[in-house]
């Protein structure tokens, strides 16, 4: 992850990495957890709160519905 943040600091693309998944304990299919995580001091809780969530500067995370989620890609093929 970090080299790729790396390359894409030229573009000023924010060092954040983010894992997707389903939680199977919350016993509902349509939704998905969004971790992210931190890299060089970025802090991550803006984008967890402005989602709802919630965390500390370098790992927060967020629930998001598998239907926003779906919004939020680039590419069909993504």
């Amino acid at each position: 992850m970090r080299m790729v943040v790396c390359k894409n600091g030229i573009l000023l693309v924010m060092g954040i990495g983010a894992v997707v998944y389903r939680v199977p304990e919350l016993e509902n299919d349509q939704l998905l957890k969004i971790s992210l995580r931190s890299v060089d001091g970025e802090d991550t809780t803006p984008i967890s709160q402005e989602f709802g969530g919630g965390g500390h500067q370098n790992a927060s995370s967020f629930l998001l519905s598998f239907a926003e989620f779906e919004q939020w890609k680039v590419c069909g093929n993504a």
